[in-house]
């Protein structure tokens, strides 16, 4: 198995089903993480979009969910118009708490593929995953602990 890039991991006090839920239904997502999402089908070969604009730039962001196992891992790929034609992969995995009866779950986020990349873009963009992903994280647990919209 292939080391990833990055990961990071947080518990969120809340079901994994409530969690898969928040990580692959379109509305859900468009709440707690991108209103710019603009489709997403959570099954073995299914894509996602989402299309940004803001100021003098915007960015088209696309991707193939590879893995669906409800509720315990979602992998899909991501291409950016940023990222010159290269393709990464991210990949969800929730464990449930080992009890199995509390509503913890510990999630964690990875990034592959960097290292295929030019050293330049591979290093803008793992800079700017480590900048993102805990605040991305971060909203996911309040949006399934306490259902707050985080985004606007």
């Amino acid at each position: 198995m292939v080391s990833p890039d990055t990961e990071f991991t947080i518990e969120i006090g809340a079901p994994a089903a409530r969690v898969w839920r928040a990580l692959t239904d379109l509305h859900e997502l468009r709440r707690w993480r991108a209103p710019q999402l603009v489709h997403f089908n959570a099954r073995p070969g299914g894509t996602w979009f989402l299309a940004r604009s803001g100021g003098l730039t915007s960015e088209v962001e696309t991707g193939e969910v590879l893995v669906a196992e409800p509720p315990l891992r979602l992998r899909h790929t991501w291409a950016t118009t940023r990222l010159a034609g290269h393709t990464a992969e991210t990949e969800f995995t929730l464990t449930p708490s080992a009890d199995g009866a509390s509503a913890l779950v510990r999630v964690a986020v990875a990034d592959f593929g960097f290292s295929s990349f030019p050293p330049r873009v591979a290093n803008l963009f793992l800079h700017e995953l480590h900048r993102v992903r805990p605040k991305m994280l971060a909203r996911l647990k309040r949006w399934c602990e306490e259902g707050f919209e985080t985004v606007a």
